[in-house]
């Protein structure tokens, strides 16, 4: 039976939609009495979301929770939003490896515009909708190394659902490119505090997010976090967890060649292709399968300082160990030593997958009423650990990505 993350996401909200108004609201009542300030507000807050006979009681004791707390209730409704996007970034492209290299430097163009409006409830719940237009134009697109489209386009679909305790939320996208044509994708989220000490000061608790696309792609993780965040000065952020990756699944294929002796195969390089039989019904075949597929630890770190309202400095990084779940595996020859009657011996090989990646990101960003400009330096790694040299896929054991990015943004 497989591992699906989606089920597992199923599961904690069967579990956490099974107590009734009637025993949240008692439970609340039970932690005011203990002096739980932190319990009380929690399952107020989860009895407020289940429709019942107390809806009105437990809205006036969040409210005067929320009050002491300086969280403004005092108005609800609807606010409009508009976002306009636009950046350039010029990156360059490394591979290293034995016999194998690349290197390359390209640019894209990114645009995006979209709307929407957030509704905020007297309980302190905010929902919030954002419909919008996303279009990539790359260049230099028929030279380089990154295999891209000449253009993208992606039309994307979000809700969000914020408390002073929880955040979740759901989106849909729909990728169109030049190369890969309609690639649908679905992400979802969440984030739950169990402590919190002071409005938005220090908060800590576990986030869960889930990615997948009809193109095979998909991602888990649920990690526990702790954050500093006060409203000017040091902030950081740091995760700790496990996350699940799949990359696109395109690695399984078995190849005839031909007989020996045909002109039409003179000269053709076949790498680790093999030889068997005799005379004219010798044959070159390969085969090969590949299971891009790992889970491993993560680490999430991001930080800052804000300066002002205006200026802040902002550093997100990550780092994941992907184990394979599968092993890769293909047949090779077993080298020319170990010929027997001048044919080579062929022998399977196999090779679990054990990858390092990485990225970090330092930006510094202006912000002026609804204007905001910014600038980041940003890199992306990968490394092989232990990659067998006769691979038929991986010819190189590690790869950079560094890029800079800069962009305006106006929001109202």
């Amino acid at each position: 039976m497989r591992f699906n993350p989606a089920i597992l996401l199923l599961l904690l909200a069967l579990t956490a939609s099974a107590e009734t108004q009637d025993s949240l609201f008692e439970r609340a009542l039970d932690a005011e009495s203990s002096g739980d300030v932190t319990a009380t507000i929690e399952l107020l807050e989860r009895a407020a979301a289940c429709k019942g006979p107390y809806d009105a009681e437990i809205h006036n004791i969040l409210n005067s929770y929320y009050e002491a707390l300086g969280v403004d209730t005092s108005s609800s409704g609807f606010d409009k939003n508009f976002v306009a996007k636009l950046e350039g970034e010029g990156y360059d492209y490394d591979e290293y490896g034995d016999t194998a290299g690349a290197s390359e430097q390209s640019a894209e163009m990114y645009l995006l515009l979209g709307g929407g409006f957030t509704y905020r409830t007297k309980s302190g719940l905010k929902h919030s909708v954002m419909v919008s237009l996303a279009s990539d134009l790359f260049f230099r697109e028929k030279e380089t190394v990154f295999d891209t489209s000449r253009w993208a386009f992606t039309p994307e679909l979000e809700y969000t659902l914020q408390g002073i305790w929880f955040a979740a939320g759901a989106d849909v996208d729909f990728y169109v490119s030049e190369r890969d044509g309609f690639v649908p994708a679905i992400s979802l989220f969440g984030e739950r505090d169990f402590y919190q000490n002071g409005p938005g000061t220090v908060r800590s608790g576990f986030y869960s997010a889930l990615y997948a696309s009809n193109s095979g792609r998909a991602r888990f993780q649920l990690s526990l976090y702790f954050e500093r965040h006060p409203e000017h000065g040091f902030w950081f952020y740091t995760g700790l967890g496990g996350r699940f990756e799949r990359d696109t699944v395109a690695d399984v294929y078995f190849e005839s060649y031909g007989a020996a002796g045909d002109p039409s195969y003179a000269g053709e390089d076949f790498g680790s292709g093999w030889e068997y039989g005799s005379g004219a019904d010798t044959t070159r075949q390969r085969y090969y399968a590949g299971r891009p597929s790992s889970l491993g630890p993560e680490l999430r770190l991001f930080g800052g300082y804000k300066f002002s309202d205006a200026w802040a400095l902002i550093f997100r990084g990550s780092l994941f160990e992907g184990f394979a779940l599968r092993k890769d595996s293909w047949i090779a020859s077993a080298g020319d030593s170990s010929a027997v009657d001048g044919q080579p011996i062929i022998v399977d090989r196999t090779y679990s997958r054990k990858s390092l990646l990485g990225y970090g990101s330092l930006r510094g960003e202006w912000k002026y009423k609804d204007f905001s400009a910014y600038a980041s330096l940003e890199a992306h790694f990968l490394r092989y650990q232990s990659l067998p040299g006769d691979h038929p896929e991986l010819t190189s054991y590690a790869s950079v990505w560094k890029g800079i990015r800069l962009g305006t943004v106006i929001r109202f």
